[in-house]
This record gives C-alpha cells, structure tokens and sequence, in this order.
C-alpha cells in the first residue's frame, strides 16, 4: 500500500480528518461572513469552487455583527469544558479547518474565503522564492534572522497574494466602510499595527488592548456609541499560547480557557438586541510527548537528499528532494519514522484536494516542494535548527498544531 493510500485508509477511519469532506469548512464560513458583512467578492479566482452561502444562511442581517476568534479553541477543549462554561451551551455546529491546521493558513483563509490552493500562505514556515529564503510568514519576516521581507524587496502583496475581504473603510461614525458597517479590529498589543493584522483587515489598523477585560470594554463602548451598523473583529490568542507552553490539559490552560470563557459571557450580556456575536477557531491542539517529538539537524541525512531548506510547519514538511534520492527519502522516513510519518508527492496531495479542490496556484506551488512529509498523529518534526535556529533559542512546545487529527481539525461555531 502506498502512503498516499494509507493516508486515505486513515481518512476512512476517522483517525485523521480530510479538510474538505464531511463537514462544513471554514472557508465555507468565511464566505458566508463576508456576505453577512455586506462584502462583495470581485475577482474571478476560485469562483468554480464557491456554492453559495452554507453555515450562516439562516442568520439575519443584523445592526452589530461582531466576530470573534478564539486562536486554538478546538472541540475537543470546548467538550471538556464544565456544564455551567458559557462556551459549550452556545455551540450551534462544528466545522473543519484547513490544511495545514496553523494560524497563518487558515486566518488566510478566514479573510479570504480561500482555500490553501488558492491563497498560498502554506504553513507557519512558508518559502518565498523571491528571496530564496524561508520566512515566518505572519510575521513577514525571514526566518530565522527576523529581517522584514520589505527590507529583502517582498510587498505584502507578494507574501499574501489573495486579497483579505474583510469590511474595511474609515471609521467615521456614521457607518463608513464596506457594506455601511464601521469597524473595529481588535488585537493583543504585541501584534497590533503589524503587516500582517493590517493586510487580514483589509487595509485597517488594528488596536490593540492589554487585558481581556479591556477588550471586552472597548467592544461595549464601541457599539454603545455608534449611530449606525458596525463590524467588530477581536482576536483571542490566550488558550493557544497557554497550550503551547504547557500542554492541553495543565493548569495554566485550563485558566486561560475560563478566563476567554467568562470574557466571552461578559461581552454576549452587554450586546444590545440587535447585535449577533459569531464566535469560531483557526484550529485546535494536540500534545506531544517527548518521545513524539522528532529534530533534524542541519547535517541530517534526510536533508542531504533535498534542494534547499525545509518549510512548512511541526506536522508537515515540504521537501524539494532530487529526482534521483525520492525513493532514498521515502525508504529513510519510513526507517527511522516507521508509522508516524507518510511521505507524499505534492501532485499526490493536490489529487487528494489536501489544500482545497483544484489545482494549486502558481503562488502555492512555487512554496511547496515535490514531497511532502505528514504526521499520522502526534509526531512533530522539528526543523528549525536546519533553518538556522541557534540550539539556545529552541524553545520546547508542549502542545501543537498543523497535523490532521480530530484534536487539531474540528473548530466550534457559536452564534449568540
């Protein structure tokens, strides 16, 4: 059996989710909010794909339309959560993110109503070949001397090929923006005003607050104060970086995920009546033991086989691995790795719409080798010291994302 089949054998079973089939995906959703928004798609790209509003077809338009996200808030957290936890009581469905299951993939794919395909922001790792490099992509820099991809001649459009839909348009008001909606978007301080956040928004700039609390206040005051309909986006990244640090189950997770969840009640009981507040995921968490947790050095033999570095994220590697060493790659992964890892062809991944159905852009398919290498379940592969990661600044994760897991793939959908 190929590792192409075994991956799909795993698909049959449930041990792994496919991001486009038996469940409602979040691009699906991101269309549909666009739409609620008042946003109008203008470009022809992806359009074969687009069946028409899905997940929020029964949701009226309302005044305030306020759409939060929890970064890392996977079903699995909101089902272990108590009966008295606001979360859990407001869940109205569950959906699939997308492939790899990573923060800059798919809140890509969340301001675009685009697939992976289409949008080519293919992991946290991404390789731009515009400056031979591999850059931390949503941080727009190269990884890993943090120099800004500006500084190396990378436009943002460039980095992000695919137009974010987000509502946009000055905040006067009176209403203002796309769709007649003002808008505000909502960040933690320490990503406020970055190029990406500015690029997700659609040209706004974000503000950035300090507390949970705080946010929740900015948002009531916002709304409070407007003569006219609004758009507000608040981005919630606690539960994600408490998870990572620590594992999904530790103590320092767990506070974080009531302390979004108490954040959450305040903000749904000061909206006033004619508000609707949308709340989903970019994609959930799974830990990894240390034994589960794979490094590749930069003298490593599975590296000596490929052209160029790396890229990708924890639970998928691209490899550009020479002609004649792929079945030298293939044979070493499945030595050294036995189940944990499968090795496809990045034409075996596009056949099996891993990225989304059709084709990859050329964006996507100038980032990604010919091989890819894919985590059946817990293992990670760290690469970060062949990217040049000084050993000293190698933080170890307790938990992760980007893989195919039930854990990492279902997100909840809460409309309140």
């Amino acid at each position: 059996m190929s590792d192409a089949e075994t991956l799909d054998s795993l698909f049959q079973s449930g041990r792994l989710l496919h991001p486009g089939k038996g469940s409602t995906s979040i691009v699906d959703f991101a269309r549909d909010l666009h739409r609620l928004a008042g946003c109008e798609r203008n470009d022809p790209v992806g359009s074969e794909h687009d069946h028409g509003t899905t997940v929020l077809k029964d949701l009226a338009n309302p005044k305030h339309l306020l759409f939060l996200l929890v970064d890392g808030l996977g079903m699995n957290f909101v089902e272990s959560m108590g009966r008295d936890a606001f979360i859990p009581r407001h869940v109205v469905g569950e959906m699939r993110t997308v492939f790899p299951s990573t923060t800059p993939t798919a809140l890509t794919s969340l301001a675009t109503g685009r697939w992976p395909a289409e949008h080519a922001v293919m992991g946290w790792h991404t390789m731009l070949p515009e400056i031979n490099a591999v850059s931390t992509i949503i941080r727009y820099q190269r990884y890993p001397d943090e120099v800004p991809l500006s500084r190396l001649g990378v436009k943002p459009n460039q980095a992000y090929p695919v137009p974010s839909l987000m509502p946009s348009g000055k905040s006067n008001g009176r209403g203002g923006g796309k769709g007649g909606r003002r808008t505000l978007y909502l960040v933690p301080e320490d990503i406020a005003g970055s190029v990406y956040s500015q690029y997700w928004s659609a040209g706004e700039v974000s503000r950035g607050y300090k507390s949970l609390d705080g946010a929740v206040n900015m948002v009531i005051r916002n709304i409070a104060s407007a003569s006219g309909p609004t758009f507000t986006y608040l981005y919630m990244p606690q539960v994600d970086r408490a998870a990572h640090d620590n594992g999904t189950r530790h103590e320092e997770t767990l506070s974080a995920l009531d302390q979004v969840d108490k954040a959450v009640e305040r903000l749904a009981s000061s909206l006033p009546r004619d508000a609707r507040l949308i709340i989903t995921a970019d994609h959930g968490h799974l830990d990894a033991g240390p034994d589960e947790q794979h490094k590749l050095e930069p003298n490593d033999a599975l590296l000596s086989l490929c052209l160029g570095p790396p890229s990708g994220d924890i639970r998928l590697m691209y490899a550009n691995v020479r002609d004649e060493n792929i079945q030298k790659f293939r044979e070493l992964v499945s030595t050294r790795y036995d189940e944990d890892f499968l090795v496809l062809t990045t034409d075996e991944a596009v056949e099996m719409d891993l990225f989304g159905p059709g084709a990859l852009s050329p964006e996507a398919r100038s980032r990604v080798g010919n091989l890819m290498v894919i985590s059946t379940g817990r293992a990670v592969l760290d690469y970060r010291t062949a990217l040049g990661l000084k050993a000293e600044g190698k933080a170890t994760k307790r938990s992760h994302h980007s893989g195919l897991t039930p854990e990492e793939m279902r997100v909840p959908l809460l409309i309140i």
